[in-house]
């Protein structure tokens, strides 16, 4: 078995670009061809894999294993991914025990997105403290910041770190090359523009995050 790493996507906070995110994520580590990567779905809508059967419909191929499952089975859908050098797990809008529990017993890392607004960040607030009592290793990513928002970040970033809640160096602007590709089942780093800067630059992040 590899060193893998498993990465969980989670905020109980719908819209915070959870799906969006392991979506994309999942797609650029796989682009590299030195990773195996896994995207597996747990959220019962089941968004990832409406994305993926589009992807099949249109013929896109993608260079990772692909499942849907419960998190009271992940554990059983894990064996199947052994040789995976990383995991990527999208979870429901929930901040339930099970989640966390999950998460703890796994080793895994957690992704917090948060976007910029003031009920985005009390309702983030019981999850980020449920996290540290539970010693997971996780990091928020701001999301969905204005082009002018430099000033925001910093402030946010300032008052987490007042509580000791790390952040990713880096955040991702609004833009909507995050969201138009992925509902016709295709993530950043396969159209034809250019890759936001942020977004590679929060991918050197993720992979160096050991």
């Amino acid at each position: 078995m590899t060193n893998r790493r498993i990465i969980f996507f989670v905020n109980q906070k719908g819209g915070s670009g959870k799906s969006t995110l392991a979506f994309n994520v999942a797609i650029a580590i796989s682009k590299n061809q030195n990773y195996k990567v896994a995207l597996i779905d747990t959220d019962p809508q089941c968004s990832l894999y409406s994305i993926m059967e589009k992807r099949e419909e249109n013929n896109i191929k993608s260079n990772l294993y692909f499942a849907t499952s419960f998190l009271n089975t992940l554990s059983a859908e894990l064996k199947k991914c052994n040789d995976m050098d990383y995991i990527i797990v999208d979870t429901q809008g929930s901040a339930s025990g099970d989640i966390i529990q999950t998460c703890k017993n796994l080793n895994a890392k957690v992704i917090v997105p948060m976007l910029p607004n003031f009920l985005d960040i009390e309702a983030t607030n019981p999850l980020l403290e449920i996290l540290i009592e539970n010693h997971i290793e996780f990091k928020v990513l701001l999301n969905g910041i204005h082009h002018s928002g430099t000033n925001q970040v910093k402030f946010l970033k300032e008052s987490l770190k007042e509580d000791n809640i790390n952040t990713f160096d880096n955040y991702l602007i609004f833009r909507s090359i995050y969201k138009k590709p992925f509902f016709e089942g295709l993530s950043v780093v396969e159209i034809e523009d250019n890759v936001p800067v942020e977004f590679n630059n929060f991918m050197t992040e993720t992979i160096n995050w050991k």
